[in-house]
């Protein structure tokens, strides 16, 4: 929960996006933040629990086949 220097890339719906974001917990800190330190309702980080849900289809998939072939590779030397 550390400050996060600004590095923006582009923006996407009005918010501003850096290689920071390309992590899932990036999201879910900013999320946290705003309803735990600013007391915002949880509705109001309706863009970072979709971008974490989104990151978390693409890593998943890609991890978990990442993670076969090499698992297949050393199985069968």
């Amino acid at each position: 929960m550390f400050p996060i220097p600004p590095v923006p890339l582009f923006e996407v719906a009005g918010h501003s996006l850096g290689p920071w974001h390309l992590l899932p917990p990036t999201h879910v800190v900013e999320a946290m933040r705003m309803t735990l330190t600013h007391g915002q309702p949880w509705i109001s980080c309706a863009f970072q629990l979709i971008a974490t849900i989104a990151l978390s289809f693409i890593y998943l998939p890609t991890t978990t086949n990442i993670f076969q072939r090499v698992r297949m590779r050393t199985e069968y030397r």
